[in-house]
């Protein structure tokens, strides 16, 4: 079951100005069909100014760095203190992952990176480092911090051995639900509203995910979590692929949930909170843009940019647009008219919005010409990602690129310059 966390945890382990003319013309979308090596050509003419290493990607490694060396350390007292901060202040990155849930996933990175690698092998993992984790329980009773690390250890080696079992390895024991249940048992004794905390909520979330994701439970784990932290984009993207996949015929729940939410955070992002409950889940199923309130999509992402006005989320938005929402033979006909008009997008979000490419997010919405493979070199993943954006932008603006000009980007906004 896909999971922004499990996404999350896979990311973290890879890793001028120039005045715009006054009359600066509106580009238009294409209307050709390109070859592959007419298409290679073109995007030499995207003049993009790209990063190796983008802020927020270096933000969430640091602060999941944090977490992982304060475990090793057993400096326990500096963990919870720095979780129980980032729970009270619902502290976010800029692009919107949850500090609290990067401080508990670097604290049990070491233990599950041993028992995934153990399964990958064929073999039952070691449980000498869960155990020693587990301790934690006996020395820190009332400590919720350290029990969210051991509860979410548990729910990721769940996870490990379902994959294990479903896959072509010689793993048959099903040990995956003794671990939910452990998790279950650690959670059962804390309640996230009378503690604050909404770190615990994400991950009482996570269990129902993979324990009982019945859309009745899921709705309610993910209320309660969003309004715990209505602001935390990680929260609200998470919800709408888990409910999807719960109950994928009623892609109608889905839309509903996002009109309720959206009514819900409308003081913190307009019609914002439609996009982030929906986008994951449109990208995995699309025939649910049948349903879509596409105008209140449209009008959620430029809310979205007017409130987060950084150069991470305007590549979110803009590789949605361009890869997600480009042609997709054998829609329905509504689900296609809603597709093509979000796909058009990419235009304003281009010329208003972007002005630096972050290539490990067009990598990330890339699937599957993108890996996700941990092993992947930083390099690779960078070098698909910047293929992958300027494939799509410059197939998106073939026509205006036809006549020899290329296309620049700058903070001053988007233009064309004339062939030489």
């Amino acid at each position: 079951m896909p999971s922004i966390f499990a996404r999350s945890q896979q990311m973290l382990r890879q890793l001028t100005k120039t005045k715009r003319p006054k009359a600066a013309p509106r580009l238009s979308r294409r209307s050709t069909k390109l070859r592959a090596q007419d298409l290679g050509a073109l995007s030499k003419r995207i003049l993009l100014p790209s990063l190796p290493s983008a802020d927020e990607d270096m933000t969430r490694m640091a602060i999941w760095e944090q977490g992982r060396r304060l475990a090793r350390q057993e400096n326990w007292d500096t963990f919870s203190s720095k979780l129980q901060v980032a729970d009270a202040a619902r502290l976010s990155t800029a692009g919107g992952m949850s500090e609290a849930m990067l401080l508990i996933m670097g604290a049990h990175a070491d233990v599950v990176a041993a028992a995934s690698d153990s399964l990958l092998d064929g073999r039952a993992p070691d449980p000498m480092g869960l155990q020693a984790l587990e301790g934690l329980l006996t020395d820190r009773p009332d400590d919720y911090t350290t029990a969210l690390v051991v509860a979410m250890a548990h729910i990721r080696i769940a996870r490990a051995w379902q994959s294990a079992i479903e896959g072509p390895l010689p793993i048959d024991t099903p040990n995956g639900p003794v671990h939910l249940e452990s998790a279950r048992d650690i959670l059962s004794r804390f309640d996230a509203e009378a503690l604050d905390a909404p770190s615990l909520a994400a991950v009482d979330a996570a269990l129902i995910e993979s324990l009982d994701p019945s859309p009745g439970k899921i709705v309610a784990s993910y209320r309660k979590l969003i309004n715990m932290d209505p602001d935390c984009i990680q929260y609200l993207r998470a919800y709408g692929p888990i409910l999807l996949s719960a109950d994928a015929k009623q892609s109608t729940a889905l839309m509903r949930e996002a009109g309720m939410i959206c009514d819900q955070t409308h003081d913190i992002w307009g019609d914002g909170a439609y996009v982030w409950v929906q986008i994951d889940a449109l990208a995995q199923e699309p025939t649910a843009l049948a349903h879509l309130d596409v105008d209140l999509f449209i009008q959620g992402m430029r809310d979205i940019l007017k409130a987060r006005t950084n150069q991470h989320i305007a590549n979110e938005l803009a590789a949605f647009c361009a890869m997600c929402m480009a042609t997709q033979p054998g829609l329905p006909r509504a689900a296609e008219a809603a597709r093509a008009r979000l796909h058009a997008c990419l235009n304003w979000i281009l010329e208003r919005h972007l002005h630096e490419l972050h290539p490990r997010v067009w990598a990330e919405w890339g699937q599957p010409l993108a890996t996700t493979d941990p092993s992947t070199g930083h390099r690779v993943l960078l070098a698909q990602g910047r293929e992958i954006a300027l494939r799509s932008i410059a197939a998106f603006f073939a026509d205006q690129l036809a006549d020899g000009s290329s296309i620049a980007f700058s903070p001053s906004g988007m233009y064309r310059l004339p062939a030489i």
